[in-house]
């Protein structure tokens, strides 16, 4: 998952595009955003999604919307809200220990 910061709003995303199930966002370690910071950028396909909805505005995948994480923050620390499984579904054929 990655979070976004906006002024005092913060918003959290599951780390894959809805374009294909086991691709990842980031384009470098850490990096979600496009040049100019004002979306989310697939490196993958290169799929632009709004910062604040998560919606698939320019890519393979216009009205798709990534998977928000609900969280909250208590006492100045972020925190996952309700059940979260961290991780990629596992390929199909590809053996996970």
């Amino acid at each position: 998952m990655f979070i976004v910061r906006r002024g005092d709003r913060l918003f959290a995303w599951r780390n894959a595009c809805p374009h294909y199930d086991h691709a990842r966002m980031a384009w470098r370690k850490d990096e979600f955003l496009n040049g100019d910071r004002s979306r989310i950028m697939c490196a993958a396909h290169g799929a632009m999604f709004e910062i604040e909805t998560g919606i698939c505005t320019i890519g393979p995948c216009p009205g798709k919307r990534l998977k928000k994480v609900e969280i909250e923050v208590r006492n100045g620390e972020v925190w996952i809200v309700g059940r979260y499984a961290p991780g990629m579904r596992p390929r199909a054929g590809v053996h996970q220990d």
